[in-house]
């Protein structure tokens, strides 16, 4: 088996899920617990002093940019744990004995981590939050006030759009910022055993504030993008560090898929080199 079978691909995706479906089950529902009890709480507590559904409705939107932030901390520690799910020695026999190609195994690690777990925690917040918004008005005199719309809408990208509109080369460049993102903490999780969030994050902070402060000290107040009154203005340079970033993120996922490819049942206790 030399040619990637998406038939293939899909079998060993559904054995995968059902293998873990024990474990991804109780998290998830665990998850839900915990978002519906710690709303229950933060919102219990202003309502002790005000019960207007206006400060009511604030409080809530307040709780959603929270979960909105660690939904997303959740979907980087997920990607940068690609390899970490079949780490123990029976999984990982078993994962690479499967009548599969190393594409299709691959990809299934890499759905996984980047569609399945991210939206498991997705539908945890949404249950929570649905089972607070139902239960708080038994209680108080308070509407029926989801923060759902409100998370979706704080993880949808505004931050490059103008008032007038959204440049091709903003959008292309947030798209593969994006890709680009996924891809370094997914090599991180590809090359260490442990810790691999925090040993890329930490090295981003390091790497993204020393090329701030060369870039301050180089061009100055130079700037790639800039709006003024609702209106996007975009540097051609722009087009340059897109295609850098695309060209980064395809090596990326190629260092991380030969890494599986000679990926053993016994690695190093540190690294997957």
């Amino acid at each position: 088996m030399k040619e990637f079978s998406f038939t293939r691909y899909l079998r060993t995706l559904r054995w995968f899920l059902q293998a873990n479906r024990t474990q991804l089950f109780f998290w998830t529902a665990g998850s839900a617990l915990s978002i519906f009890v710690g709303e229950l709480f933060f919102s219990w507590i202003p309502l002790r002093f005000s019960t207007t559904t206006e400060f009511y409705a604030s409080n809530i939107m307040a709780l959603s940019g929270f979960f909105a932030a660690v939904l997303l901390i959740v979907a980087l520690v997920a990607f940068s744990s690609i390899f970490s799910i079949i780490q123990k020695r029976q999984r990982a026999s078993l994962f690479l004995m499967l009548p599969a190609t190393n594409g299709e195994k691959y990809a299934v690690l890499l759905t996984y981590v980047t569609l399945v777990w991210p939206l498991s925690v997705l539908l945890a917040f949404i249950v929570g939050d649905t089972l607070r918004m139902l239960v708080m008005p038994l209680f108080y005199r308070v509407d029926f006030v989801s923060g759902v719309p409100a998370i979706f809408d704080m993880l949808t990208p505004h931050a490059f759009s103008g008032v007038n509109g959204t440049s091709l080369a903003a959008a292309a460049f947030m798209l593969v910022l994006l890709v680009w993102s996924h891809s370094i903490y997914v090599a991180a999780g590809s090359v260490f055993r442990k810790h691999a969030f925090v040993i890329v994050t930490m090295a981003l902070f390091v790497c993204v504030g020393t090329f701030g402060y060369i870039w301050s000290l180089l061009f100055g107040r130079f700037r790639l993008m800039s709006n003024y009154d609702g209106d996007l203005y975009v540097h051609p340079v722009l087009w340059v560090v897109t295609i850098v970033l695309a060209i980064w993120a395809v090596y990326n996922y190629r260092l991380s898929y030969r890494l599986f490819k000679n990926l053993q049942v016994i690695n190093d206790k540190r690294t997957n080199l």
